[in-house]
């Protein structure tokens, strides 16, 4: 079963372009979506039960976990579905063949256990000729991740559910081990979480960091196939 878990909380306007982008992505119709939802916004709820493009399985949770231990439970909930998950946030915006990058990487990589994750999110610049290579990098980037059941006992194990710092925790794990991620030179995302984000200080700080002025929305691109 292709599997996509989502977290969501308390920012409404990034959720709904997020479902819209979502809606967009060829062969969304595949997929089951489980969001996981931290209580106290309404209309976050309603967005994801609003979603009609695929099947969808909500979690509202009874009190607020934190995001570390939300995402937990998110890709837990996802394991137990299928063996690859797509994990998606309520401010990464997919492209619309980010989930055709994800099922190449699901395949090619399924067997390589030096290959980490899959990451859609890239920022530098990346010439035409490169739009559908595939490269790797020593780290673990969250903004719309690819994980492989195979490696799920590892991540599970010394979890920290730290909501300001899982994520740097994990990446500085999958460094130790010299594992890499696998990503895309040109961006199958884009980070748009300029406000009330845990660690994002302003707009403009946002701007220079987490933005991408290079990334596949902003091109009409004919389908091709990916390559390292």
């Amino acid at each position: 079963m292709n599997v996509i878990t989502m977290v969501l909380f308390n920012r409404p306007d990034y959720t709904r372009k997020v479902v819209e982008a979502m809606r967009r992505c060829v062969g969304i119709e595949n997929y089951l979506i489980l969001p996981h939802i931290e209580p106290g916004c309404d209309e976050v709820i309603a967005l994801a039960k609003g979603i009609d493009f695929a099947p969808v399985e909500l979690t509202v949770n009874p009190k607020r976990l934190g995001c570390g231990l939300n995402t937990f439970r998110a890709w837990e909930d996802g394991m137990n579905r299928g063996e690859f998950i797509i994990h998606i946030e309520d401010d990464t915006v997919p492209a619309p063949d980010c989930l055709q990058f994800m099922e190449h990487c699901c395949e090619k990589y399924r067997d390589d256990r030096s290959v980490f994750s899959a990451c859609a999110y890239n920022r530098h610049f990346c010439p035409p000729e490169k739009h559908f290579k595939i490269a790797r990098r020593g780290a673990y980037t969250c903004w719309i991740v690819g994980l492989w059941r195979n490696r799920w006992d590892w991540i599970r194990q010394n979890w920290n559910p730290d909501p300001t710092c899982y994520a740097t925790f994990l990446c500085d794990r999958a460094r130790a081990k010299r594992f890499s991620e696998v990503y895309p030179l040109l961006s199958r995302s884009q980070n748009i979480g300029a406000e009330r984000g845990l660690h994002v200080p302003s707009a403009a700080w946002h701007r220079i960091y987490h933005h991408t002025d290079h990334w596949a929305g902003n091109f009409e691109l004919r389908a091709q196939q990916f390559s390292e």
